[in-house]
């Protein structure tokens, strides 16, 4: 467990309680930050949540209140300060808030959610520096009733009762890290073009901007990080961030006339225009992938659709990212290329039973290591239903005697053989044996279970 702070939220105001002084200390009332392409006047601009407009918008002030009163202050004095979250906890103050909050988590999961966070939230607190990546979420009942959680986050100090004024109390568990340090030509981002109204040139940027944080690409001149001179171009019209795996990464931020991501041998990405002001989901900019700032193209004008040209750089994902000196390693070490395993041969076979069936991935000597969990990017990536499953949970590492080397990287945990693992841990995966990846599931969880099998015709891997 890291560092913790509650806030309790209302409609209208926003107190945090101190765990030093065991009291609370009201904070005056002020309106949540908002992106300049938030839009919408109706619950800050989440009234298309219609039902959890309300628990939306109390997770966008208690992660706002936590930005303003303990992030920004840090994140001032080392820009690479980083905010990982490893638990969420919403208790509801009163019947009506209670009542949501069971549908909510009656039908979506703690992944979702996050999701929700990342795409409706965060572009609104600018400047932010919130990990997600393998944050828990859920609710917590007053009176016995069940949270999904295995324990609760410091009971003894969300216990006491709050004012009428607040309707939830918010509980976050999170730790500082630090952000490791980008490298690359600071003069623009190394082998990217802009096609616009000004003609073809290399992306402006004074500096590379360090993971997680976006930059704005717009008509506005002052507003924007990257210029953008195009005539259906927004002032606003989307941002553009590195990942901690030095993938980049758009965004539509809700422009007037969409935008369109072309990746090669995939089906455009199109984000329509006028959609009210709410941010598109985010896309990734893949090499050789081309951003065109319009969702309908009528002629090859660049002053009409200008567009921002990824070269293809022969597999690599992104700019890499250089560790400097007292910075934390990156959770996933960068790749060289683009790594697939059922590259080469197949010499074993993985066999995914979870709630979508069973599937199976191939697995050649040349495309190890590779990763399992729920993240979109893997070749067969586990069902979201499978709520405490890493985006990461598990690396394949290598081939040796008997099978499969492994190691857990998910914070929940798997079990080998019936035997436990735990995050870090390694392992032999031996042929026949079954991995359960997490080896504590959430109450009414499914069970995710991995069987390693020998590739039919296979010689053993050297």
């Amino acid at each position: 467990m890291g560092i913790i702070t509650v806030i309790a939220v209302s409609l209208g105001a926003r107190r945090e309680r101190d765990p030093a002084s065991g009291g609370r200390t009201p904070s005056a009332p002020a309106a949540p930050p908002t992106s300049a392409a938030g839009g919408g006047s109706s619950g800050g601009g989440f009234g298309h949540f219609h039902q959890f407009t309300a628990v939306v918008e109390a997770l966008h002030k208690a992660l706002a209140g936590l930005h303003q009163e303990k992030i920004k202050g840090l994140k001032a004095m080392d820009p690479r300060f980083g905010c990982k979250m490893s638990r969420i906890e919403i208790r509801p103050l009163n019947e009506a808030t209670k009542e949501v909050l069971q549908e909510l988590f009656k039908y979506i999961q703690s992944d979702a959610i996050a999701g929700t966070i990342r795409r409706e939230i965060l572009p609104k607190i600018p400047g932010h520096c919130f990990d997600l990546s393998e944050v828990g979420i859920s609710p917590k009942y007053e009176g016995g009733g069940q949270s999904p959680a295995k324990d609760t986050l410091l009971e003894e100090l969300i216990g006491p009762a709050a004012t009428q004024d607040d309707d939830c109390m918010v509980a976050f568990d999170w730790e500082g890290v630090a952000l490791p340090a980008p490298s690359g030509d600071v003069a623009g981002i190394k082998g990217w073009r802009l096609h616009d109204a000004r003609g073809d040139n290399p992306i402006p940027l004074k500096s590379l901007p360090f993971p997680g944080q976006k930059l704005v690409l717009g008509k506005d001149g002052d507003a924007a990080d990257i210029a953008v001179e195009g005539n259906y171009t927004s002032s606003a019209h989307g941002w553009l961030w590195l990942d901690h795996e030095a993938r980049w990464w758009y965004q539509d931020a809700g422009s007037t006339n969409g935008s369109r991501v072309r990746r090669p041998g995939q089906r455009d990405w199109i984000s329509p225009g006028r959609s009210g002001g709410r941010p598109a989901e985010p896309v990734e900019l893949t090499p050789g992938a081309e951003l065109l700032f319009a969702a309908e193209l009528n002629n090859d004008s660049r002053a009409d659709y200008p567009k921002l040209i990824v070269p293809g750089s022969g597999g690599r994902r992104g700019t890499p990212i250089n560790v400097g000196a007292g910075a934390a390693t990156p959770r996933t070490p960068v790749a060289s290329g683009n790594i697939h395993p059922t590259s080469g041969h197949p010499v074993a076979v993985i066999r995914i039973e979870d709630v979508k069936g069973t599937r199976t991935i191939p697995v050649g000597v040349d495309g190890l290591p590779f990763k399992v969990g729920r993240s979109p990017r893997h070749p067969v990536p586990i069902a979201d239903e499978h709520a405490s499953v890493s985006g990461d949970h598990l690396e394949v590492r290598k081939f040796e005697e008997g099978g499969l080397r492994v190691r857990v990287l998910g914070r929940n945990d798997a079990s080998l053989a019936g035997k436990p693992m735990k995050k870090g841990d390694e392992a032999i995966w031996r042929w026949g044996e079954a991995l359960v990846l997490v080896e504590n599931p959430l109450e009414g969880e499914p069970v995710c279970r991995l069987t390693l099998q020998r590739a039919v015709g296979a010689e053993p891997a050297r």
